[in-house]
């Protein structure tokens, strides 16, 4: 972080790089302003060291744009030291630290988290948060999960319409209306399959 990076994302991307910042340099702090036009932060330690750490963004009026105004970035409390736990590694830090990493590779486990943040970060963390962080991760690459569901009869609506001669199905439990399965033929796969050349053969 420097003096006048920009978060065009508002307060909220500003304090989403804050959180992973402090998990990767090994230190806690504590919001002193905390709010949509204005964050100030200092370290956790200042009441009982002094410690001059102290971060301040605004946004600027002109373009809604988060911008990091003044930084005093050394400690003086020792607080920049590891330790296997962290207050801020939540759910939310946890799927943005690994989202590149899940976009690449979807099968990303809960323990693969784990053991990542243990050997980059030396940070433990609960089995739960691991999987919640990745469940946050792959909705903001493929979207909300339940949503895409719901989205099924409209996709198939429209589907419909532009491709008249297909066929569409989708079924859902009788009881709760919960998803089951779906059936799509479209139009131009099953023309096709008229002129395919049936292959008589006998295996071993």
């Amino acid at each position: 972080q420097e003096i006048g990076q920009v978060f065009k994302e508002g307060a909220e991307a500003f304090r989403s790089a804050l959180s992973k910042y402090a998990i990767q340099m090994g230190f806690k702090y504590k919001f002193v302003k905390n709010g949509k036009e204005r964050v100030i932060v200092v370290c956790s330690l200042r009441d009982e060291t002094g410690c001059p750490w102290r971060v301040h963004a605004s946004k600027e009026k002109t373009n809604d744009f988060f911008y990091l105004r003044t930084m005093s970035s050394s400690h003086s409390c020792g607080s920049v030291v590891r330790t296997s736990s962290h207050p801020r590694v939540s759910s939310n830090p946890v799927g943005e630290l690994f989202c590149e990493k899940i976009r690449n590779q979807p099968l990303t486990r809960p323990i693969d988290v784990m053991l990542d943040l243990k050997n980059d970060y030396g940070l433990d963390i609960e089995y739960h948060r691991a999987w919640k962080g990745i469940e946050n991760a792959k909705a903001e690459i493929y979207g909300d999960h339940k949503l895409s569901f719901e989205k099924l009869r409209w996709y198939f609506h429209e589907a419909k319409k532009m491709n008249p001669r297909s066929h569409f199905r989708l079924e859902v439990n009788s009881e709760d209306y919960r998803f089951e399965k779906s059936f799509v033929a479209f139009g131009a796969c099953l023309h096709g399959f008229k002129f395919i050349r049936l292959v008589i053969y006998l295996d071993g």
